[in-house]
């Protein structure tokens, strides 16, 4: 097991912030335990691990060291014609690779549509932290670090967005990031643009 700081979520939340690798049946609850006491030290500290969703083992033993299951990705697939949608152009929304002057829109929409990662629902963090959170990743994916961040216009304005990166497996280019998101405005409704 390995405790690495992650100085970026420290700075965002205010507190010491820590990432938990390796978390495995092999490594014991009170020997999790004590590390996250020794880094945390005397005060506030945040610490969060990421197991695979199959790996249940490794879930019970974060449990039993007083990690509490937060969130699980999730991938949903909608087919617009099945489910009656209308497809018809004449309110498109057109998807786009994101241009410099749309970076405060991804921002701003970043900053409010999410309810459900990991940071909204910890009850310790708070939404307007989390809330911050999102604004300062959807900066940073737009600022480079993420392969490519694609927009949706509806009427020329921004009203959603995608963060991508490159996939480290051959055949498969890009991969669309665990988040998205959009404006009131279009969630739910269906978009057959390119």
């Amino acid at each position: 097991m390995r405790v690495e700081k992650d100085g970026w979520i420290s700075d965002v939340l205010g507190v010491p912030s820590w990432k938990v690798l390796d978390v495995t049946l092999a490594v014991s609850p009170s020997d999790v335990q004590a590390a996250l006491r020794d880094r945390a030290g005397q005060g506030a500290a945040f610490f969060f691990a990421k197991v695979p969703t199959r790996d249940v083992t490794a879930a019970t033993n974060a449990t039993r060291a007083g990690f509490a299951v937060v969130d699980v990705n999730v991938t949903f697939d909608w087919d617009a014609v099945a489910a009656g949608a209308d497809t018809s152009r004449a309110d498109a929304v057109e998807v786009a690779l994101a241009d410099a002057g749309e970076v405060a829109a991804v921002e701003a929409i970043a900053g409010h549509c999410f309810a459900f990662s990991r940071f909204h629902l910890d009850p310790v963090i708070g939404r307007d932290r989390a809330n911050e959170v999102k604004r300062q990743w959807a900066r940073n994916a737009c600022g480079g670090r993420a392969s490519a961040v694609y927009v949706a216009r509806r009427r020329q304005a921004v009203v959603g967005f995608w963060r991508c990166w490159k996939a480290n497996r051959p055949r498969e280019p890009m991969r669309s990031s665990i988040w998205s998101g959009s404006t009131p405005v279009i969630r739910g409704r269906a978009s057959a643009g390119r």
